[in-house]
């Protein structure tokens, strides 16, 4: 009977289509965000009530959203014109790249919507500080550093049942 946590290595391929997958799920998500985000713009809410500083950091996380879009649709984009029909290792730490930094950038846009969020309800730079540190570093911890510190757990139980096995 085999373990049911027992880590089955994917190949290349299956490795790139999964990672395009994630992104497919994704990418809807942040496309309505963006929307979202540029719906804003329009408001006079925006305009009257919003400081330089919250429309400046609204805007720059606006940016950072389209960037994340263009890197989590830029794997198709380049395999469709560059390497069709062939996968390779490098095309997949290529697609794992891209996500991984849209993925960055989505962290950070983040922390800027909070921040002008809770500067907009709260009025203090202190408490939207505190508020987007706080949402970076939940972000970061969940999207980075718990995935990072499993895969270092997986590899050092790794290398223990092969020296085991020896």
């Amino acid at each position: 009977m085999s373990d049911p946590h027992e880590a089955v290595r994917e190949t290349v391929a299956e490795d790139v289509e999964t990672t395009l997958v994630e992104g497919r799920l994704i990418l809807p998500g942040v496309q309505t965000l963006f929307g979202f985000q540029l719906s804003v713009l329009y408001t006079t809410t925006f305009q009257e009530k919003l400081s330089s500083q919250d429309q400046a950091f609204h805007v720059a996380s606006l940016a950072l959203v389209a960037v994340a879009i263009a890197l989590m649709v830029f794997p198709a984009a380049y395999h469709r014109q560059v390497t069709p029909g062939v996968v390779s290792r490098n095309f997949a730490r290529l697609v794992n790249r891209a996500m991984q930094r849209a993925l960055g950038l989505l962290a950070l846009a983040m922390t800027l919507t909070m921040y002008v969020i809770i500067d907009v309800v709260f009025r203090t730079t202190v408490a939207s500080a505190i508020g987007a540190l706080a949402t970076f570093a939940v972000f970061v911890g969940l999207w980075f550093v718990v995935p990072r510190r499993a895969r270092t757990r997986r590899t050092h139980q790794e290398v223990v049942a092969e020296g085991s096995q020896a």
